[in-house]
């Protein structure tokens, strides 16, 4: 149930642009903002947490509730003074109900017993919103829009508070990057490169091992002659390189019989003498 209620906040607050309308579990005031609080951006729609969204089977955080004194006035959103507005609690917003399941955790999941979980399917029962992909429409998760005619759909305002935290859950520290057409062609060119660099070392081992020569053997050549013969044949050993007495009396012996007169090796007939007679 709605009631009207006195909040120390306006909108947009004093201060610029690094106050906003701060809930806490004391008050609703104008404050500095810094990371991790609830700020209430527009009066009509619900709270919206201001930092690192949890993520699934991550410990999860609800939205405080304050204890609030009721105003009874006709004229909803109407400023008291210069600090104050009187606004509707808790906002009409179907889409996120300001309730026990309102949290940090991101788009894709709800707090249930203080751990986010995935949200539910379509045609499982429950009691909030916060738990379907779309809308809780008695007690029963609905993918298309079940809204009776009298309930608007939300507002641009909303819409554009929904993707800023959409933004928010894929840009933080946690997101995937993306894989863009830009990665695909640096990959391609990376492998390309990486081909060129192994054709080029296998043709530099290539060319820089070293190769084995084959050396043939001349083949040997007949004399033609018989001084070719002469000549190949080996020398006899002279007198300086014979060694051993014996192969040097028996080159004294050759010396002797080239020496001797040829009248030895072969007598004259004058020489002979003349037969024996009686």
């Amino acid at each position: 149930m709605s009631f009207n209620i006195i909040v120390d906040c306006t909108w947009p607050c004093p201060g610029g642009t690094d106050h906003a309308c701060i809930l806490t579990n004391s008050s609703i005031q104008c404050q500095q903002k810094h990371n991790s609080q609830w700020i209430w951006n527009d009066p009509t729609s619900a709270p919206q947490y201001d930092g690192e969204p949890a993520r699934l089977h991550q410990p999860c955080i609800t939205a405080p509730v304050p204890q609030l004194t009721p105003f009874f006035n006709n004229n909803n959103l109407t400023t008291v003074n210069a600090t104050q507005t009187v606004v509707t609690w808790p906002p009409m917003d179907l889409y996120r109900p300001v309730d026990a399941y309102l949290s940090d955790c991101g788009s894709h999941y709800f707090c249930h017993q203080g751990t986010c979980i995935s949200k539910l399917k379509s045609g499982q029962s429950c009691v909030s919103s916060h738990q379907c992909s779309s809308v809780c429409n008695n007690n029963v998760c609905q993918d298309d829009d079940p809204l009776p005619p009298a309930v608007t759909t939300p507002s641009p305002q909303q819409q554009d508070q929904q993707q800023q935290q959409d933004n928010t859950e894929h840009d933080g520290p946690w997101a995937k990057p993306d894989f863009t057409t830009g990665h695909l062609i640096g990959v391609i060119i990376a492998v390309i490169v990486l081909i060129c660099a192994i054709v080029l070392f296998f043709l530099y081992k290539r060319k820089t091992r070293p190769t084995t020569t084959t050396t043939t053997k001349p083949k040997p050549t007949l004399p033609k002659t018989l001084q070719d013969v002469d000549n190949s044949l080996p020398t006899p050993p002279t007198a300086s390189h014979l060694s051993t007495p014996s192969m040097q009396q028996h080159q004294l012996q050759l010396q002797l019989q080239r020496q001797l007169p040829s009248s030895l090796s072969c007598p004259s007939p004058s020489s002979i003498p003349p037969p024996y007679s009686p």
